[in-house]
């Protein structure tokens, strides 16, 4: 019979997605850079700042301004190499375990053969250090305009960062969470797409399932009832198999790619097809216990029998039955019975040269069956498959319990049937499910990785101002104090300094991660890129980890003594 398929289509896709995911990992990486540069800087001025007096000096001895920013980018870069080195260090160990959990069949044939070699190697340790270096140019510019007059005084009063200086470091602060929320709100996106994944049901039995593949060689299975012979033989052969409730066969496997199995143009007995249309839909070949087999009910009439089909004479077949699923009802019997209804196929039937018009009795609608948990129900009919026009065979065992064991009884039988056969493809129904969606499941991770990183990134960084902050002003503090301000006060004050350039940038990264997600429109499954739980949960987690990073700050402000303080002032 004539087989088909979209296979070109399913490339084309499989492409534009593993594309999509590549450029979307990129940006991933390109808006963690982004934040450790930003981190550095607003680390590097805080320390800058706290160095100001000493700059002033090395000044007033004669020390130039270029010369002064020379040496504070060295020691940016000293630290920025420093860095890159570990970076890499931990990039050698971790691509070993990254390529070799890539999904192969659509990611990297060859994954094995991926490794860090020198021309990667030179480019992230010059990136890194190029980007370590401009991240310690502003606060090198910034720090070298020294006032001699003021620098020079006393610590207690240089130290303090002036209103300019703190709107800075906030405005960095600001950049840092808002490139944070958008990694988030994807990695959040994805993830929520991936639980929808796992708990969707295709409509099969995932448990207690299991299957396994074999081809039946030409030479020796040329003519229909060879075939049709041998499949009964193995169907009752497997069926006495101790543990195997129900076996079934079919020409497609229970889980495959969109388009792997054919399709056909078909007639439907007194609905003429409009003008320049084509009725066509996927077809399956299946043996009678194949729906109990698969865990596929049956809605409406029956299933098949050993007596149904076309016959194997090839020169006179007769009409034959099929079953169709609630997808071929729905688009093609919308408002009547699809039962007992007739449909048309203009075939070759086994080695006829010529094409023969076959009619064929709907007799059962079956549920809808996904071939994968990410796509939908398409119109399907199943044709007996007993009539021997296919030699690729997969067999559906539904076991009771000890699989291993089972398999290997069902590979027994088999050989002793055709010692010639070879058996591939043994799996369960839980397992093929898995592997559909592994693609999805990797580049999740990955993202989720890097969100997780740039928040832990975000965090510290905030954690680092907070702190330096309150270091630099706690003469300030000191005085409040001694004038009558409260400890819960100063903890309030301190906390809110922190939360305030998160809450700026929360709201500053929304409109950017609504525009920058739908680039991931392609890859989420059931959920909308404005899914506004994914927001709210990255906003308050967002919240809680810049109160965190300034509870510690805040905390050491307000056990502050301001004797101790004022004494120094």
């Amino acid at each position: 019979m004539g087989k088909g398929g979209n296979v070109v289509s399913l490339a084309a896709f499989t492409l534009r997605d593993i594309r999509t995911s590549l450029l979307l990992l990129f940006a991933a990486v390109a808006c963690v850079l982004l934040i450790a540069c930003v981190n550095v800087a607003n680390l590097l001025l805080t320390r800058a700042l706290g160095r100001k007096r000493e700059i002033a000096i090395r000044a007033a001895i004669g020390a130039s301004r270029s010369r002064i920013i020379r040496q504070l980018l060295i020691e940016s870069s000293v630290l920025s190499i420093l860095g890159t080195g570990v970076g890499l260090l931990l990039a050698c160990s971790l691509t070993g375990y990254l390529a070799a959990n890539i999904p192969d069949a659509a990611w990297l044939p060859q994954s094995e053969q991926v490794h860090v070699d020198l021309r990667v190697f030179l480019f992230s340790f010059g990136l890194a250090v190029a980007t370590g270096f401009l991240a310690g140019i502003f606060p090198a510019q910034h720090i070298s305009r020294v006032d001699l007059a003021n620098d020079l005084k006393d610590a207690s009063r240089r130290n303090t960062p002036g209103r300019q200086q703190n709107s800075f470091r906030d405005a960095l602060v600001v950049t840092e969470v808002a490139l944070s929320l958008v990694l988030l709100v994807g990695a959040g996106l994805l993830t929520r797409s991936f639980e929808h994944l796992v708990a969707k049901d295709l409509g099969l039995r995932d448990h207690d399932t299991l299957v396994m593949k074999l081809s039946l060689p030409d030479s020796k299975y040329h003519e229909r009832a060879q075939v049709s012979a041998f499949l009964k033989n193995l169907q009752n052969r497997l069926q006495s198999v101790p543990g195997i409730k129900d076996v079934g066969l079919s020409t497609c496997p229970l889980v495959s790619e969109p388009g792997y199995c054919p399709d056909t143009v078909f007639q439907i007995e007194g609905h003429p097809s409009p003008s320049g249309h084509l009725r066509d839909a996927e077809y399956k070949q299946v043996s009678p216990a194949f729906f109990r087999a698969a865990g596929v009910p049956l809605l409406a009439g029956r299933t098949f029998t050993e007596r149904d089909g076309i016959g194997l004479d090839d020169k006179h077949p007769h009409s034959g039955q099929v079953i169709v699923d609630q997808a071929f009802a729905r688009r093609f019997f919308p408002s009547e019975n699809a039962l007992e209804k007739n449909i048309e196929l203009d075939w070759f039937v086994g080695n006829s040269p010529k094409q023969t018009l076959l009619k064929y009795e709907i007799i059962g609608v079956a549920s809808d069956a996904l071939e994968r948990p990410d796509t939908v129900a398409q119109p399907v009919f199943y044709l007996p498959i007993f009539d021997g026009d296919s030699d690729d065979v997969n067999i559906v065992l539904h076991t009771v319990n000890a699989q291993a064991h089972v398999s290997t009884q069902a590979q027994s039988v088999i050989h002793q049937l055709d010692s010639d056969l070879a058996v591939f493809g043994v799996q369960t129904v839980g397992e093929l499910v898995s592997s559909t969606i592994q693609s999805r499941t990797y580049i999740a991770g990955l993202f989720g990785a890097f969100a997780i990183l740039a928040i832990l990134l975000a965090t510290v960084g905030l954690y680092g101002v907070v702190s330096s902050g309150v270091l630099q002003s706690r003469n300030e503090i000191a005085v409040r104090m001694a004038v009558g301000a409260s400890a819960p006060h100063i903890f309030r004050m301190i906390l809110l300094r922190g939360l305030r350039p998160t809450i700026a940038g929360v709201v500053a990264g929304i409109p950017c991660a609504l525009i920058a997600v739908r680039f991931l429109q392609s890859l989420l499954f059931e959920i909308r890129p404005s899914d506004p739980l994914t927001f709210v949960a990255v906003t308050l987690l967002l919240v809680v980890c810049s109160s965190l990073a300034s509870f510690l700050p805040a905390r050491r402000a307000a056990r502050i003594d301001p004797m101790a303080g004022l004494r120094s002032e």
